[in-house]
């Protein structure tokens, strides 16, 4: 048969003939020197963290500020304006108030080229004014009265109050605004309580009458 005699002729054909596959080498990658690594992008934003106090007082008020920044080239410059005319450079700065008044501190940091800024409002008053009052001062003995106590101001610390209700009990704290105080026996009281907060001081008189 024909297929008889084509196989063996095929086969003569091939002989001697090499069959090799082929495929696409990828293209090398780039090597970096032993130790060394991939360089990082710049971080070209400035960031700044501030602490600026405190925020109330009363004149001469000292105000202390503080910065610390990231980002930029790694070195940082320190601005401060302080809102009455004055100004400094400097991370850690210190600034007095000679007048009353509302002022806004604003702190830069600048590094290569960018910078970024923190504000706060300080509020600087004349003299420190304690006011206070009583609820039902009034009344029969025993009588209880409800006391408060407001300052014009208080430092970030608070304010401490001193009360004296004039019956031989006397208390003090910080934040201590609205006491209650019992008057066992009858009489006349007159409640003095002081608020204080640096080197500033009110007093602040209530008359209680216990019948």
């Amino acid at each position: 048969m024909r297929t008889e005699r084509l196989v063996p002729a095929l086969a003569a054909a091939l002989a001697g003939v090499i069959l090799a596959s082929c495929h696409k080498e990828a293209a090398p990658r780039p090597t970096l020197p032993t130790g060394s690594s991939a360089p990082l992008p710049a971080d070209t934003t400035v960031r700044i963290a501030c602490v600026i106090g405190p925020a109330d007082g009363v004149v001469p008020h000292e105000l202390a500020v503080r910065a610390s920044a990231s980002g930029g080239n790694g070195s940082f410059a320190f601005a401060w304006s302080f809102g009455d005319g004055a100004s400094a450079s400097g991370p850690d700065v210190r600034h007095t108030y000679a007048a009353p008044g509302t002022f806004s501190v604003t702190g830069t940091a600048s590094s290569g080229g960018a910078s970024a800024s923190c504000r706060d409002t300080i509020r600087v008053h004349e003299r420190l004014i304690n006011n206070c009052r009583g609820f039902g001062a009034n009344g029969p003995a025993p009588l209880r009265v409800a006391f408060v106590a407001q300052a014009n101001y208080c430092e970030d610390s608070g304010c401490r109050f001193a009360w004296d209700f004039g019956d031989g009990t006397q208390v003090a704290g910080k934040g201590l605004m609205r006491p209650e105080h019992d008057f066992v026996a009858p009489g006349v009281y007159d409640v003095v309580v002081t608020a204080q907060t640096g080197a500033a001081r009110d007093t602040c008189t209530v008359r209680v009458e216990a019948q």
